[in-house]
């Protein structure tokens, strides 16, 4: 209060020192328009840093500081905007990258919950009536090397793709439509507690071959019919609440059990049922919620990505696996300069010269 008081004291006596006589005999000044921003830019700056409620400011223009003193104060003032930017910019980069807090909680009224989906891979692929009869009919003189190399062919995985005979009268473009064509009736009886409900076993092309879905939203992104005729188009299936046992009878497959919008691939966990035996799975499902306040953040800030926001370029819709599927597609395309049929469009199919690549090209991918 002392410094504004004797600073509006000097402010009158400079008023007061020029008298009306002397203002009569003094010659206009005439300055140029740079000349008269720049002194009211700096009359402005002074003006400012005299009257801000930033602290220290003040200080840098009193009457009568000390030159050390004013260096003093520029230093505080400098660390002080430094460490408050500094602070700034850690929040906002915090909250560009992890905005959220995660906490598990179990929502006691939610009781609705779908039942997950069971993909089913049989370990015989094909009929071998069908077999038979196809290698009966064919023009091939070897007929024993077109039974082993379609034998190897229905089997393959990329852990075996190297054992694949070389074969060259089939073309690579005809190996999905040949195994489909000679693939096993699967046909379990499906019982569920919902009445009005019916489920069907849906016939997939996965990275382990040819596999039949249950209860699954996705099974469109991989059927054969959808990618001959280039159907990428999303689907919007409502979830529904039942109960089910996928596998009432006698198996003997690999069973893979995950999420109604996910896909397994060649990584998933699976259970093998043996030949001739019952098995019987338990599962316990829980539905976990987030509020809808996180779909409005950015893939960057919530580090995830809903169906519908696809970035892939062998499927319509995105999933976690379904991303590590496009990631060996890439490799394969980087070693052999080709894809797996089963799980690619738009690029070329394995050949009887890819299908045999040796063992250093074949580990990246399981990495």
């Amino acid at each position: 209060m002392m410094f504004e008081r004797s600073y509006q004291s000097q402010i009158i006596r400079d008023d007061l020192h020029l008298s009306p006589k002397r203002d009569r005999y003094l010659k206009p000044k005439t300055t140029s328009l740079r000349q008269t921003l720049k002194i009211q830019s700096k009359k402005y700056f002074k003006l400012f840093l005299e009257t801000s409620s930033i602290h220290g400011l003040n200080h840098l223009v009193a009457y009568g500081r000390h030159p050390f003193e004013i260096l003093l104060w520029l230093t505080v003032v400098g660390l002080s905007v430094f460490g408050a930017v500094y602070l700034s910019q850690t929040t906002w980069m915090r909250y560009q990258s992890s905005p959220t807090v995660v906490s598990m909680d179990r929502d006691m009224y939610a009781w609705n919950t779908t039942f997950p989906c069971v993909t089913v891979c049989p370990d015989n692929y094909l009929d071998a009536k069908k077999l038979e009869l196809y290698v009966q009919n064919s023009q091939e003189p070897d007929k024993k090397k077109l039974e082993k190399f379609i034998i190897a062919l229905a089997n393959a995985s990329y852990e075996t793709f190297n054992e694949i005979p070389d074969y060259t009268s089939i073309a690579p473009e005809h190996y999905m439509e040949l195994i489909l064509n000679l693939s096993a009736v699967f046909k379990p009886s499906l019982t569920i507690g919902v009445s009005g409900i019916m489920l069907n076993i849906v016939p997939t092309i996965t990275e382990m071959g040819l596999c039949y879905a249950v209860n699954s939203r996705i099974y469109y992104v991989v059927i054969r019919r959808y990618r001959d005729a280039n159907r990428w188009d999303v689907i919007k299936t409502h979830n529904r609440t039942l109960y089910i046992h996928p596998l009432d009878g006698e198996v003997f497959a690999q069973v893979y059990i995950h999420g109604p919008l996910e896909f397994p691939d060649i990584s998933t966990k699976y259970q093998h049922s043996a030949k001739d035996y019952y098995m019987k799975l338990y599962v316990t499902a829980i539905t976990v919620y987030t509020a809808p306040e996180a779909a409005k953040l950015s893939i960057g800030q919530r580090r995830c990505r809903f169906p519908h926001e696809n970035n892939l370029l062998h499927n319509s819709i995105y999933t976690y696996t379904l991303c590590r599927m496009e990631c060996r597609i890439r490799l394969c395309l980087k070693y052999c300069k080709c894809a797996a049929g089963m799980v690619s469009r738009n690029q070329p199919p394995m050949g009887h010269d890819n299908l045999s690549q040796d063992e250093r090209s074949k580990r990246p991918i399981f990495r």
